[in-house]
């Protein structure tokens, strides 16, 4: 028999990160780096496997041919309150990471002692959003942002109502500095960093995540089939940057000056990316402060806590 302080060590806590994030912001690249780690899976959107309206197969998966996930197989016809119970016991990971984007969602699981849940606050650019909308369809650039600026706020309110750890990230920022921005993602989720992570595509990745980055995973395996709901209207520019680190700034070229003086001038605009931490250059987001407001570490809120 072991006793404590002779030679035994505590079974570290499992942790799931949920990636919070307005859509079109990097969500799913995030999430497959975060995912490389040896302690880690990414599952995509995982609350799709329980919305019929929105589910979608395993991306390798479908790649492959295959009916159903090789990992993820039938997890629908379990309870979702048993989601991660399943996603640890077949990933055989000790982090998951989840980029829904659905509050209710992360709520079913705050009830539950046995999880160690961490917030990942993704903000994307306003302007980088808005011209990734606006590829899609003829929007409004006042109703797009405002839209913008209301999920954010609402992501600030539920973390801070929630007390749960979190830390905040810009895409741009992980985009041109990704070794140090995901050393601190790592460490913020109890895990060690290697730079093996950032190339993600050699890691099989299994779980509902469909967009530009997945192409990168898709080419490195040579996989004979393109799931329907992969394909965007981002296909040729993720194709000609597959497998490399790169950022996308094509809203520096896309956006007509009265769209970005809008954006820039306005006013909810800029209070929210101050509270987070941010201001908009001329190049895209910039740290103002060492951490975003309300930011701490996992360990001090606990520490707190006691």
């Amino acid at each position: 028999m072991t006793f404590p302080g002779r030679g035994s060590r505590p079974t570290p806590r499992r942790t799931v990160a949920f990636i919070l994030s307005s859509p079109q912001s990097g969500s799913t690249w995030i999430g497959y780096v975060l995912g490389s780690g040896p302690e880690s899976a990414f599952v995509g959107e995982y609350n799709r496997a329980w919305k019929e309206s929105i589910r979608v197969p395993c991306t390798i998966c479908a790649a492959r041919g295959l009916q159903s996930c090789e990992v993820l197989y039938d997890v629908e016809k379990e309870p979702a309150e048993r989601a991660f119970d399943l996603a640890f016991a077949r990933t055989g990971k000790r982090v998951i990471v989840d980029s829904s984007k659905e509050l209710e969602w992360i709520r079913t699981f705050m009830i539950s002692d046995s999880l160690d849940i961490r917030i990942v606050h993704l903000v994307r650019d306003p302007r980088g959003f808005f011209a990734s909308v606006k590829r899609r369809a003829p929007v409004d650039v006042g109703e797009i942002i405002a839209h913008w600026s209301n999920e954010n706020r609402k992501f600030c309110d539920f973390i801070t109502a929630s007390g749960l750890p979190r830390v905040t990230v810009s895409y741009g920022l992980a985009a041109e500095s990704p070794e140090s921005e995901f050393r601190r993602l790592f460490e913020f989720c109890g895990m060690k960093f290697t730079t093996d992570s950032l190339s993600y595509w050699n890691v099989e990745h299994h779980g509902f995540a469909a967009n530009g980055a997945s192409d990168a995973i898709l080419k490195a395996k040579a996989l004979p089939n393109v799931p329907g709901h992969f394909v965007t209207g981002d296909v040729a520019f993720y194709g000609e940057n597959s497998q490399t680190l790169f950022h996308d700034q094509r809203w520096r070229s896309a956006l007509e000056s009265a769209e970005l003086a809008a954006i820039e001038n306005n006013a909810e605009v800029q209070n929210l990316l101050k509270s987070l931490g941010f201001a908009l250059t001329d190049k895209g987001l910039a740290r103002e402060a060492a951490g975003s407001v309300g930011e701490e570490s996992a360990d001090r809120r606990r520490a707190g806590a006691r």
